[in-house]
């Protein structure tokens, strides 16, 4: 239902002009500042491996390991052993983010203590994390910020895509769709003793925690910590929140996330003659389905377009037989109501 759309279009032109300009194999892959990952034809199979390239001292900024795969198993938790680096991903030509892939076998990255790392235009999926965080969990004083980036189908004990740690753990999310995570606590995050996270602009989809006691998509564990939502969609989640969670700006909750199906007017999900006497019931008067105070051949008519029903079908079991002949004989006369 929720899609972000902000940098797709330059993500997209982005991945068009890496693929055009293939990396140059050979030499020193630090020269250059980006270090390219792939299966076959570039600087490292690896993302640990590229990681172990990055010097300790180096700044955030300073170098950026980038993904080519389509579908990239790291076969192991990626660590970022203490560096500071940009994780990002080359966006294919159809506009799909490249997956890290977990295979429902391990997490996928563990952010550990004293590194600041920021990633972009990748899909997470499939982390399966023992305890804390099915895709991603952050150590104390580590610092992750995640943009244009899709958690789905993660899974761990608490947080399903995200856990953050205790002492100054801090995440930070633009953009970020979270999709079918599931957890004992925190279907989508969970933050843990003095601990950050802010979200934007993003969107928690169909996120389930199993544990009645705590959120569908974020649990935040003690007062200390500060979680905030500004302008993000929730829908598919019964009980979206639990302990402190602070909002600003645009925050919609929804039950569901399917979109709604015109003509459904009692909320069933499909067309039937249910929805007839529902529109009735809604605006006050049984029957009158075009909403000009009568009950009249229009109502019908109206009715009759919502469902796709031919005209003679009265009762729209998709047949015209002695049912229906019956049904307008019981009100032949004057009108009155069904």
């Amino acid at each position: 239902m929720f899609q972000f759309a902000t940098g797709r279009l330059a993500a997209v032109f982005a991945g068009v002009v890496s693929i055009v300009a293939a990396p140059v194999q050979g030499g020193d892959p630090l020269a250059d500042g980006i270090l390219t990952v792939g299966a076959s034809g570039f600087e490292f199979t690896s993302i640990n491996d590229a990681i172990d390239a990055i010097p300790g001292a180096a700044a955030m900024a300073d170098y950026t390991i980038q993904v080519h795969d389509a579908n990239h198993r790291e076969g192991a938790e990626i660590l970022t052993d203490g560096k500071n680096f940009r994780l990002s991903g080359v966006v294919g030509r159809s506009g799909e983010y490249p997956v890290l892939d977990g295979q429902d076998t391990h997490r996928i990255l563990r952010v550990m203590s004293g590194s600041e790392v920021n990633i972009s235009d990748l899909a997470f999926e499939d982390g399966l994390g023992t305890s804390n965080g099915g895709a991603v969990l952050l150590i104390n004083g580590s610092t992750l910020s995640v943009n244009d980036v899709r958690f789905r189908n993660n899974a761990g004990e608490r947080g399903g895509a995200i856990y953050v740690n205790n002492s100054n753990a801090r995440l930070i999310c633009y953009d970020v769709d979270f999709d079918s995570n599931t957890a004992t606590i925190g279907g989508a995050v969970m933050t843990n003793l003095c601990s950050s996270a802010n979200f934007e602009r993003c969107a928690f989809t169909s996120n389930v925690g199993t544990d009645a006691d705590y959120g569908d998509v974020i649990h935040n564990s003690d007062e200390t910590n500060f979680v905030y939502l500004k302008t993000t969609d929730v829908c598919g989640s019964n009980r979206p929140f639990s302990g402190s969670i602070s909002f600003s700006a645009r925050l919609i909750i929804e039950e569901s996330c399917e979109d709604p199906v015109a003509g459904d007017y009692d909320g069933d999900g499909d067309l039937d003659a249910d929805d007839h006497a529902a529109i009735g019931v809604a605006l006050g008067i049984s029957g009158d389905t075009d909403g000009d105070g009568d009950v009249d051949t229009d109502d019908y008519t109206a009715l009759r377009d919502q469902l796709g029903i031919c005209a003679a079908d009265i009762d729209g079991d998709g047949m015209v037989d002695a049912t229906d002949l019956a049904y307008i004989l019981g009100y032949w006369g004057g009108c009155s109501a069904p």
